[in-house]
Order: C-alpha cells, then sequence, then structure tokens
C-alpha cells in the first residue's frame, strides 16, 4: 500500500469535502429544506459550538477521506475504468455502504427531522464521489 497516496487523498478529499459541505451544500441545502438551520439551533439533539467536542465537525471530512483512501488503495476497485468513472462509483459505493445505512439508523433512533437526515443523506451523495474521484486521481 503506498501510505503518501493514503495520506496526501484523503487530505485533499477531506479538504475538498469540508469547503463543499459548508460553503455550497448547507447553502442549497437550507434552501430545498428551510428549516434546516432553525431544527439545528432548537432541536437540543446537538452539543454547544462551544463545546470542544463540537469541533470535531471540522475534522469529521478528513476522517471519512482517510477511510476512503485507505480503502481505495487496499483494494483498488475498478482498476480497468479512467479515474473520473472509478472515483465517481466508488464514492457511490462507499455511499451506498457507509451512509445510507448509518442515515436510516439515525432516522430511527435520534428525535430528529426526515428532511435533517435526508440534508445529511443527499451532501454525501455528493461529496463522497467527488472525494472518491480525488482519491482515484491521487492514486494513479
Amino acid at each position: 500500500m503506498n501510505w503518501k497516496n493514503v495520506i496526501v487523498g484523503g487530505i485533499a478529499a477531506g479538504f475538498v469535502m469540508l469547503v463543499l459541505g459548508w460553503f455550497v451544500m448547507m447553502p442549497a441545502l437550507e434552501m430545498i429544506f428551510p428549516g434546516l438551520s432553525a431544527e439545528y439551533e432548537t432541536s437540543g439533539v446537538f452539543r454547544a459550538w462551544d463545546d470542544p467536542l463540537m469541533s470535531y465537525i471540522l475534522i469529521h471530512p478528513f476522517v471519512i477521506a482517510l477511510i476512503m483512501a485507505f480503502v481505495f488503495n487496499a483494494v483498488q476497485p475498478f482498476k480497468k475504468k479512467e479515474f473520473v468513472e472509478r472515483g465517481i462509483y466508488y464514492g457511490l459505493l462507499f455511499w451506498l455502504l457507509v451512509t445510507v445505512p448509518g442515515m436510516l439508523m439515525t432516522l430511527s433512533s435520534f428525535n430528529i427531522s426526515v428532511e435533517m437526515v435526508l440534508s445529511w443523506t443527499l451532501e454525501f451523495l455528493i461529496e463522497m464521489p467527488i472525494a472518491g474521484i480525488i482519491i482515484a486521481k491521487l492514486a494513479e
């Protein structure tokens, strides 16, 4: 396994996921689900921003991306395809295997709206294939 590809791919994809999540997906999802911001503030499910554990929210995209890069480099999926196609397939597969079951569990066990869970599911549906493309390119 090429650890440089794992680390560089994970950091690059994590940065893109962080920027997409905060500056593209959050505003877009707020337009689709207008009450989302209010639910974040009033649901009582989330920690306060001044809680040190909330800093993980900024690290989470890098954790996901490093795991994605590790798995991609360990199994090298779809070797005969171009990096864009490999990355999209890999990102969608990762989304299907990780995000969908996690969001179903979240929906069934937390007292939050379907809209919030759907917004997270859609966010990762966009971010994970893009991260997959970055990881596939850097693994070449």
